[in-house]
């Protein structure tokens, strides 16, 4: 069937096909002939199996995804977390006595702990991940379907992991580039985080 599906795929007719297939088969001997019904069942076979390999490719790239803003999530909630610590400084300032001595009781030492709330940005990435599975999913708050002119593009979908990417907690080489080879300009993804 591969010189049926490159002449289909060509725009041929089924009966064009079926003529063309039949010459080449004559020149070479075999002599069998194909009428065009036989070119439709083959077809008809070829474009299910189309469908099927494009279904598992397709739900292998949103398990992939998926499998990708989950880790992108983790990195933004362990960010959150370390940005909740307290931040402890202790310093120690040695004092020499009039001869340049340093005697153990003429230490100062001081402590200073800084409480810290947690960098609003994290929160706002692991907002994005979440919004992101769902537009992925094709679910809302309510868990209704989000309407077709709200679901995310595959190329919007690879244009906002980047963006993520750049702003993430320890950055560079989570999400790997998927480039289609086309020109990136038509859909623009834009992500803001707050800086604290």
């Amino acid at each position: 069937m591969p010189v049926e599906s490159e002449l289909y795929l060509r725009g041929w007719s089924f009966s064009r096909i079926a003529e063309e297939i039949s010459r080449r088969a004559k020149e070479a001997g075999d002599g069998y002939k194909l009428t065009h019904q036989t070119i439709f069942i083959d077809m008809k076979a070829l474009r299910k199996q189309w469908v099927a390999e494009q279904d598992r490719n397709i739900g292998q790239w949103v398990a992939e995804q998926l499998k990708k803003i989950d880790v992108q999530e983790r990195r933004y909630i362990e960010a959150w977390e370390n940005s909740q610590k307290n931040l402890t400084t202790q310093t120690q300032k040695t004092i020499r006595d009039k001869d340049g001595k340093v005697s153990p009781r003429l230490i100062e030492q001081t402590k200073r702990i800084e409480e810290k709330t947690g960098v609003p940005s994290y929160l706002a990435g692991i907002d994005k991940c979440i919004e992101m599975r769902c537009r992925i999913l094709h679910i809302t708050d309510s868990g209704a379907a989000i309407p077709q002119s709200v679901e995310m593009t595959a190329k919007e979908i690879e244009k906002a992991t980047e963006a993520f990417e750049a702003a993430a907690p320890g950055g560079g080489g989570l999400f790997v580039d998927y480039g289609t080879g086309e020109d990136d300009d038509e859909t623009d993804i834009d992500i803001e985080t707050e800086e604290s």
